[in-house]
């Protein structure tokens, strides 16, 4: 918040609540809250729990004014082969038992090579018609042909936003309801990208990608990237701040 940040994602879809109770969650998200006073999209994550755990961490969500919530994966789909309908499965009971706007992580199937996407453009799409209240998924497949038919099949209907591949603005600037976690740092530099994005100035973007990596790891090497990196999220209709 105080280097101009206008989104926040608790745990960044990490799951790290999965070390902390209910109750700490809870506390974390009041914590948040007050901080945010309005003043940014403020999405928790929940910790990937049993789903009775999800349901009443959704509904802690709701009271703090959460403008949506990431449903993470419970762990019996991190660790058992294709559990896609499972897991929608659990999205949607989520949903049934609360009235908050609804986003999936999406992860690629566990012990399958080459990788191949969890949350199948099909699957999506189901839940997409099932759902009203779902509204979009984070990418951490990283599998560029899934992201560019999810975007080409779904963009109108959900919002997708990545990991914060560089490359990813350049191929889905322009298209509805797309954003990236960010690895810019410098707010002011953020928006400059995006407004060469809009002006398709790729050859400036590269330049500015290129400075960025370069200048990663002259930062202090214990600090974790996420605390060292700018969030920008934009697209999905409710964020658009990057203009």
């Amino acid at each position: 918040m105080f280097n101009g940040t206008k989104n926040f994602f608790l745990t960044f879809t990490f799951s790290q609540l999965d070390s902390v109770t209910l109750d700490e969650i809870v506390q974390i998200t009041g914590a948040i809250r007050d901080v945010v006073r309005g003043e940014a999209v403020f999405v928790p994550c929940t910790g990937g729990g049993p789903l009775h755990v999800a349901i009443e961490t959704v509904k802690a969500f709701e009271q703090a004014r959460a403008h949506a919530a990431f449903v993470h994966l419970p762990e019996f789909c991190l660790q058992n082969g294709d559990t896609g309908d499972l897991y929608i499965d659990y999205i949607r009971e989520v949903a049934r038992r609360t009235s908050i706007s609804l986003l999936a992580v999406a992860r690629p199937v566990y012990g399958v090579l080459p990788p191949q996407p969890l949350l199948t453009a099909q699957r999506l799409e189901r839940l997409c018609s099932e759902v009203p209240q779902f509204i979009g998924i984070k990418d951490d497949i990283y599998i560029l042909a899934n992201r560019m038919e999810l975007t080409r099949r779904l963009s109108g209907r959900m919002g997708i936003t990545g990991g914060g591949m560089f490359s990813h603005y350049i191929y889905f600037h322009h298209h509805p309801h797309q954003g990236e976690f960010a690895g810019i740092r410098d707010p002011n530099r953020a928006q400059h990208m995006f407004s060469l994005l809009d002006r398709n100035d790729y050859l400036a973007v590269l330049k500015m990608m290129e400075q960025e990596s370069a200048d990663l790891p002259h930062y202090p090497p214990g600090l974790h990237w996420m605390a060292r990196n700018q969030v920008v999220f934009y697209g999905m209709g409710f964020a658009r701040s990057y203009r």
